[in-house]
């Protein structure tokens, strides 16, 4: 039985409209991406971190732009031949006077290949020796030079891809209702379609929750890198300090201003969040009688312009 020609012809476009929607979706959270550059940082922790971060973001964009759009564009392609097949079929056999012979609607898809610049989705920017430690505490503490990734790049990567997570349902709707209305369609092609429908309704649902698997990603590492500036490194390090000044009656005061330098470090090293909520309960708990108003010795600490 030929199948009805409006129903191929609706499903062509709302396969284009949901391959549109996807283009724009991605398109929207490259740009986030994009601003997002200082995320990994350029230190060993980050360059780890980035060298599994980035080429997942990259390939799941490839996998978007050069697999399933393409596949969704052609689909509409294939369905508005098939719509336009059984047009001419019923043209052909409807008896005399015949209607009007139909024509094929006219179905393109935007050039997509400008759409998002993959390359440029990169977050291993910032200092390469994570924040500046020129008196050598981090390294005498704990090993390692304090991470130089940008956890308020890493947030809004994690929000950016947690929202593109979250389009799912939207993004397979029109699929799920196509997949239903070819199941009641009595047409010899209806059952492949139905097939057809669904491996594309799969392959959007996976491309989808690899966008929440990337947000958590993101969220991991920056919670990784908070604890590590709010608790880890800050105790490490001040007891590190405490160690130096052993012995010394004149040293309080050193230490007081070289805990303001280490301060001034934090507040102003490319995440903003590593002002820590350490320092600032350190420094309320220290009196104006005790506490110098003026820093008598150089800093220790310095930042990395980024």
């Amino acid at each position: 039985m030929e199948g009805k020609p409006e129903v191929y012809y609706n499903a062509s476009r709302r396969c284009l409209e949901t391959s549109n929607d996807i283009d724009n979706f991605f398109t929207i959270n490259a740009r986030v991406l994009k601003t997002a550059d200082e995320a990994g940082g350029t230190d060993r922790t980050g360059r780890e971190w980035v060298a599994k971060y980035d080429p997942w973001t990259q390939g799941l964009y490839r996998m978007v732009y050069e697999s399933l759009l393409p596949a969704l564009d052609n689909y509409a392609r294939i369905l508005n031949q098939s719509g336009f097949n059984h047009a001419i079929g019923e043209y052909n056999s409807a008896r005399e006077p015949k209607p009007a012979k139909p024509e094929k609607p006219t179905i393109s898809a935007p050039d997509r290949s400008s759409s998002v610049d993959i390359g440029a989705l990169i977050t291993n920017k910032g200092s390469g020796q994570g924040l500046a430690d020129n008196g050598g505490l981090t390294e005498a503490a704990v090993g390692a030079s304090c991470p130089d990734g940008n956890t308020e790049d890493l947030r809004d990567a994690e929000d950016s891809w947690q929202k593109l997570g979250l389009r799912k349902p939207q993004a397979v709707a029109d699929l799920e209702t196509l997949i239903v209305d070819f199941q009641h369609l009595d047409a010899k092609d209806a059952e492949g379609i139905v097939e057809d429908l669904q491996d594309l309704e799969d392959a959007v649902t996976d491309v989808f929750s690899e966008c929440s698997k990337l947000a958590s990603f993101a969220g991991a590492q920056r919670g990784h890198l908070e604890k590590l500036r709010s608790d880890t490194l800050p105790k490490a390090i001040l007891d590190e300090v405490d160690k130096m000044m052993i012995g010394s009656n004149s040293l309080r005061v050193l230490r007081y201003s070289r805990c303001d330098s280490l301060g001034s470090a934090f507040l102003n090293c490319s995440s903003r969040r590593f002002v820590c909520e350490w320092w600032k309960k350190w420094a309320s708990g220290v009196s104006s009688e005790t506490r110098p108003t003026a820093l008598s010795s150089p800093a220790i600490f310095s930042t990395s312009e980024h």
